[in-house]
């Protein structure tokens, strides 16, 4: 999983706390333009590796495409995840919210800001 992927999870993952308000340690105005265009890329990657998919699922990721388009600092799937995804969190939820920091959120989100840890560390 590339770095990419795993900020697409997270944000899936935890959307509803990422979207609090008051929550913005790291988030201060919304997510970084970058991490947003990173969760663009990946649904857009999904669109393009989706032959195959039923017409069904490549409309609602043209949908959701076109609204992160219409608003640039909306996260994925916003009003509702698709119902595979939400069926395969929900053995985890418990385990997600525990382990959920808000302090170190904007770690786990911003690909840069990773890095950016990984090198202080070593």
């Amino acid at each position: 999983m590339g770095l990419g992927e795993y900020t697409y999870i997270f944000a899936l993952s935890y959307r509803e706390r990422l979207e609090q308000p008051g929550d913005e340690l790291f988030f201060e105005g919304g997510l970084s333009p970058e991490v947003l265009a990173v969760l663009r890329a990946v649904l857009s990657a999904q669109l393009a590796a989706s032959t195959g998919t039923p017409d069904t699922q490549r409309q609602l990721l043209e949908q959701e495409i076109r609204a992160s388009r219409d608003d640039p600092r909306r996260l994925p799937w916003a009003k509702q995840l698709p119902p595979a995804i939400e069926e395969s969190l929900i053995p985890f939820r418990d385990r997600l919210d525990r382990a959920y920091c808000n302090s170190t959120a904007g770690i786990d989100m911003d690909p840069d800001s990773r890095r950016a840890m990984i090198i202080a560390l070593y």
